[in-house]
This record gives C-alpha cells, sequence and structure tokens, in this order.
C-alpha cells in the first residue's frame, strides 16, 4: 500500500506542470485521506 501512495505522489508531483498545482495538491490531499481512512 505505501509502494502505491509513493507512486502517486510521485506522479503528481511531476506531471502537475505547476499549472494544475492546486489541483493536484487538492486530489492528493483526497486520495490520501481516503487511503488513510482505509488503513486506520
Amino acid at each position: 500500500m505505501i509502494e502505491i501512495i509513493q507512486e502517486y505522489w510521485k506522479s503528481l508531483l511531476w506531471t502537475d506542470g505547476y499549472r494544475y498545482t492546486g489541483v493536484a495538491i487538492t486530489l492528493w490531499l483526497l486520495i490520501s485521506s481516503v487511503v488513510m481512512g482505509g488503513i486506520l
């Protein structure tokens, strides 16, 4: 599960192109919240 999170993090970090940074951060927070909620 940790590896999947790292892959998503890297993809969001490298593909936002500084144009969709806010959207990428919002999606990342949403994904991380759901994943952490599932783990905890």
